[in-house]
């Protein structure tokens, strides 16, 4: 299943706002990209123009503390149609979420910093 890819390059550069519709979520065994350890990570399944992709993030912030996206999303019912889109802050990329028709989180998360790399896990068969 193919990866909703909201940057690429190293320093990740935006791809630029995608809307999707959020259809499901999900606990998965991640890599850290530094150390390629495993770690826990959150895998949501979304649909951006009639195709379904997969959105992988650590369930865990650098701080210990759960990752800013997953409280966001949380709040959200799957079927919620969204505008996702990375975003930078100085030196920090974040993830900007706003749900449609509604102010987005524009706000970059305190000590918080996105690395969008290839993280080497596979989707096949998460979903």
């Amino acid at each position: 299943m193919p990866e909703l890819k909201l940057g690429i390059g190293s320093p990740p550069k935006s791809t630029g706002p995608h809307t999707v519709k959020l259809l499901t979520g999900k606990e998965v065994v991640g890599r850290d990209y530094k150390t390629r350890q495993e770690r826990r990570d959150f895998r949501i399944l979304v649909e951006e123009a009639g195709v379904k992709k997969t959105y992988q993030f650590p369930i865990l912030g650098e701080d210990g503390k759960p990752h800013y996206l997953l409280i966001q999303l949380a709040n959200i019912p799957d079927g919620t149609e969204v505008i996702m889109e990375m975003k930078r802050e100085g030196a920090r990329t974040f993830i900007g979420l706003t749900v449609e028709g509604e102010e987005g989180v524009d706000e970059a998360p305190a000590e918080e910093s996105i690395q969008l790399e290839e993280e080497g896990v596979e989707a096949e068969d998460m979903f």
